[in-house]
């Protein structure tokens, strides 16, 4: 069974912004929302993430 189109653009698009993240450490969640054209709940959703992974390095 394959993922619908929409949620493997979700994936995709998750993938790119926490790649953004781990490039750019300092950047804000306001910066990635306008960035990405997303809001900024889920864009502080991808933040909290990649920064409690870098934590665990």
């Amino acid at each position: 069974m394959t993922a619908s189109p929409q949620l493997a653009d979700k994936e995709d698009r998750g993938e790119q912004i926490r790649s953004y993240i781990e490039l750019h450490p300092d950047v804000t969640a306001a910066d990635i929302a306008r960035s990405f054209g997303i809001t900024r709940q889920i864009d502080s959703r991808h933040l909290s993430k990649v920064r409690v992974l870098q934590g665990e390095e």
